[in-house]
Order: C-alpha cells, then structure tokens, then sequence
C-alpha cells in the first residue's frame, strides 16, 4: 500500500505528508483519487484503510468511488 501511495505521489509531485494531512489543494486531490481507485479496486483494500492512510474520511473515500464511477459511464 505504501509503495502505491509513494509511486502516485511522486508522479503528481505531491508530498506523502501532504497528502496524509486532508490536504484539498486541486493537485493533491487528483493523487489522492488514483490512490483510492487503484487500492480499492486492484487490490481490494478496505475503505476505511484506505481514508487512514491517505488523510480522509471513510465517506470522502465513497465520495471519491461514486464520482469516478459516474465519470466513466
């Protein structure tokens, strides 16, 4: 999990420390979303593992899920 965090983060040049504080600036917001869809639907992390380790709720995580979902139908 932490390797998906540190590989994301360094592609969207956005710190680990940001990114873990609930930061909502537009660039961390993007990591933080490819972070959720590839924890959750590669490997099948739980929600509420995934919102502790990238710095939101377990409802921001659904949000982020639900969003995406509508985005690519």
């Amino acid at each position: 999990m932490k390797e998906v965090i540190g590989e994301i983060c360094r592609k969207e040049g956005v710190s680990i420390q940001e990114l873990e504080s609930g930061s909502r600036r537009i660039r961390v917001s993007g990591a933080r979303s490819q972070i959720v869809c590839r924890l959750i639907e590669t490997y099948g992390i739980p929600l509420a593992e995934v919102a502790r380790q990238t710095g939101v709720s377990t409802s921001a995580v659904c949000k982020i899920l639900t969003r995406k979902g509508n985005k690519s139908t």
